[in-house]
């Protein structure tokens, strides 16, 4: 059993409830001291700290992180309250597979996107907004992610030069081009560079992201399981999170 914990409350219960029997204990950054910290890990638990304060907004985030590194765990996590310090229900830990069970008055709005053409379609990558970046105009945010798998080579160019975003997306995918050797390393890095570039440079797409307020943001579809949902809520929505983060960002958060 692997636990996430967010507050100082819930590190406490999990402590004197279940945590003895926990493989693994993932901890905001607000939760213990270092001295504390230490002495678990001498204690002999695999004690894991996040380098910043962990709030409800970030638990996707964090959730995401912890499954990579727990792969087929049962995984609890502390379920927190608007306010950090409250507890709902009186049960702060509960069981988690792959979306928290927040109670029905407390759940977050969701917003899905996928098409262009229906609602939010301006969160994809293939809507029609240019963006700069590196010196150069890119069509689509689409063409400035697919392009950077080839970067510094000539299939940037052309990549860059697609017509469209879907032959952009083709293009990028074609195995018979030499992809980067660090893609895999760098390709979230790339996308949050240009979908911040997009909501940066277009006023009325910032405006439509910050009106999304403390909305959970998903790419909804069954073709993508990593930058989407998987259509079922499996997949890890890596683009939601990304857009998120950037909406964060815009408002100064």
């Amino acid at each position: 059993m692997v636990l996430l914990i967010l507050t100082r409350a819930g590190f406490e219960d999990a402590r004197q409830r279940i945590a003895p029997d926990a493989d693994a204990i993932w901890v905001g950054g607000d939760v213990l001291s270092p001295a504390e910290a230490a002495d678990l890990r001498k204690s002999g638990i695999n004690l894991t700290v996040f380098s910043a304060r962990l709030d409800r907004s970030d638990l996707w985030w964090a959730l995401d992180v912890v499954a990579e590194h727990h792969p087929g765990s049962v995984l609890w996590v502390e379920n927190s309250a608007p306010q950090r310090d409250e507890v709902l229900d009186g049960s702060p830990l509960r069981r988690h597979s792959e979306a928290i069970d927040f109670p029905p008055n407390q759940r977050p709005r969701a917003i899905n996107f996928y098409r262009v053409g229906e609602a939010f379609g301006e969160f994809s990558n293939f809507a029609p907004y240019p963006i700069r970046l590196k010196e150069r105009t890119w069509p689509t945010s689409e063409h400035y992610f697919q392009a950077q798998k080839f970067a510094g080579t000539p299939d940037e160019e052309a990549v860059r030069s697609c017509k469209t975003a879907m032959a952009a997306a083709k293009m990028g995918r074609e195995r018979s081009r030499p992809l980067r050797p660090d893609w895999e390393t760098v390709k979230n890095g790339v996308m949050h560079e240009a979908v911040l570039a997009k909501f940066e440079q277009h006023a009325k797409l910032r405006d439509l992201l910050l009106s999304t307020g403390d909305a959970l943001i998903i790419e909804h579809t069954r073709n993508d399981p990593y930058w989407g949902d998987g259509g079922d809520g499996s997949g890890r929505n890596m683009l939601g999170h990304i857009l998120m983060k950037v909406r964060s960002q815009l408002a100064g958060g």
